[in-house]
């Protein structure tokens, strides 16, 4: 699925819906393209945004879209996209890493290693304590430079916040890691489980309410 591009400047934010989960699966392809961590696990890059898109879309129809924070024009064209765990939730199916690599271990068997063993890194370091994790962030070519990530950021811990819990993520670069620092996600772990892979591990603590 293609989206038509939009001159609107009016932008709404909101949750997705089941009609949205081709253009979401296609709008987090082109983000990760050029992903480090994806271009690690699937070098080849045609092969790599067929699976990417291949395991969201699985993922979304399967009711993962109500975990998505979305950010549109008038015209319904997707900005942007903030995929998200609530505490005690879990994905639909399996996670995108496992969803993703198992459709090409049966071919490429040293991605298929490289997938589960990074995906298995991230998820021992989640907190033990009920927290949010919040999976992926993503915007349009279109959108970016605009704010859109960061608004998505901020309505989301808008709503963390109304009942405290820490925030659980994985940066891939150091201008994400930048940005989720401004937003109070603190710097606990550089982790690197694939050559190629390295992420940086951040948790935003649960804020203390006012007075404390």
């Amino acid at each position: 699925m293609t989206q038509s591009s939009s001159r609107s400047s009016q932008v709404h934010f909101g949750s997705a819906s089941r009609e949205d989960t081709g253009a979401i699966a296609q709008l987090f392809s082109d983000a990760f393209a050029p992903d480090p961590v994806w271009s690690a696990i699937v070098p080849n890059e045609q092969r790599r945004r067929r699976t990417v898109k291949s395991g969201f879309k699985s993922e979304l129809e399967a009711g993962g879209y109500r975990y998505v924070d979305v950010a549109r024009t008038d015209s319904g064209f997707l900005l942007g996209a903030l995929n998200y765990l609530p505490p005690g939730a879990t994905t639909p199916t399996k996670h995108v890493f496992a969803e993703a690599v198992e459709r090409i271990a049966a071919t490429i068997t040293s991605s298929g290693r490289r997938g589960r063993t990074h995906d298995a890194a991230v998820q021992s370091r989640r907190p033990a304590q009920p927290h949010w994790y919040f999976r992926d962030i993503v915007t349009s070519p279109e959108a970016r430079g605009k704010g859109i990530g960061s608004a998505l950021l901020r309505n989301r811990l808008a709503v963390v916040d109304e009942d405290p819990m820490p925030v659980f993520l994985e940066s891939t670069t150091a201008g994400s890691r930048r940005l989720y620092e401004r937003y109070g996600f603190e710097h606990v772990e550089t982790l690197t489980a694939i050559p190629g892979g390295t992420v940086f591990i951040m948790v935003r603590p649960a804020l203390r309410p006012t007075g404390d």
